[in-house]
């Protein structure tokens, strides 16, 4: 089970974020029991890079993406949850740093593309 992230923490999280790469993913219809839950990949953040997110069959842009973490949970790969609007500020703010990459621009394939806000997409399995 996870812990919640302070922002606090959060900073400490972006600032290790600089040395590696974190891994988000969305978890729903969690057993408060066993807790299994469905757990789709959201994508990653690494330095230098804006948030590379990853497609899937109904989401395909930011806002389908806000859209859908209006429930369940986000939590990183070290099982660290990260509250809604904290995530959302990390999203945005790598996305306004100046000369940072966007990995849909710089490997171009079939599975990789650009939001109409300019966000980075993969269709394909990546970490």
């Amino acid at each position: 089970m996870g812990m919640l992230v302070s922002l606090l923490e959060m900073e400490i999280i972006w600032k290790v974020d600089k040395l590696m790469g974190t891994n988000y993913y969305h978890y729903t219809n969690e057993c408060e029991h066993c807790h299994r839950a469905n757990i789709k990949h959201i994508g990653k953040s690494s330095m230098g890079w804006t948030f590379s997110f990853h497609a899937t069959d109904d989401i395909c842009s930011w806002k389908d993406w806000q859209k859908a973490l209006q429930k369940g949970k986000i939590v990183d790969e070290y099982d660290r949850e990260v509250p809604l609007e904290t995530f959302i500020k990390l999203v945005e703010d790598k996305q306004k740093i100046l000369g940072a990459l966007n990995h849909a621009n710089q490997h171009y394939s079939v599975q990789d593309f650009v939001d109409n806000e300019g966000y980075s997409f993969s269709e394909g399995d990546f970490s």
